[in-house]
């Protein structure tokens, strides 16, 4: 099978800061993408809202930071050096 890109077509764009994604995780049935990856020098986490188009952005002390979703708990880690971080993201609504 060819893949015809020639004939893709924008639906929609999401503002992204990172220069560089290094991961990128979701959590099924939720609407959230999770990309961790480089801003300048800076390891950040964004949680782009695939619904309302936003992105949340959280530093980390790292170049290679990994986040997880745990909605159970309206929560989120960010894993970095030296431990993890917790982010609330289901409150930003």
């Amino acid at each position: 099978m060819q893949l015809k890109t020639q004939d893709w077509r924008r639906e929609r764009i999401f503002p992204l800061s990172l220069q560089t994604v290094h991961w990128a995780s979701y959590t099924p049935g939720e609407p959230w993408l999770v990309l961790a990856g480089n801003e300048s020098t800076r390891g950040r986490i964004e949680l782009v809202d695939l619904q309302g188009g936003e992105a949340w952005r959280y530093k980390a002390n790292t170049t290679h930071p990994v986040a997880v979703l745990l909605p159970e708990i309206r929560a989120g880690l960010i894993l970095q050096s030296g431990g993890a971080t917790q982010i609330r993201y289901l409150d930003q609504h």
